[in-house]
């Protein structure tokens, strides 16, 4: 299912890195909002918004679910 109000976009791979990073922007304006990459701590890929951001449960749910995707596929 397709984002509603925010799209991702992968950037390059730099300096050899195994992970990937997404920008995340509001699909109205193009305004950047954030990135997901790999957190270690976790393991896992996470969202690091930018400040005074806010987000309803439309675009919460969109994040999680576009990071579960990245997650199964990183598993295969």
């Amino acid at each position: 299912m397709t984002p509603k109000w925010i799209e991702f976009e992968l950037l390059p791979q730099i300096d050899n890195k195994k992970t990937k990073i997404w920008m995340v922007r509001a699909t109205q304006g193009g305004v950047y909002i954030g990135e997901i990459k790999w957190y270690s701590g976790w393991r896992t890929y996470a969202y690091f918004p930018i400040e005074n951001t806010v987000y309803e449960d439309d675009c919460l749910r969109d994040i999680a679910n576009f990071i579960n995707e990245q997650m199964k596929a990183r598993a295969k």
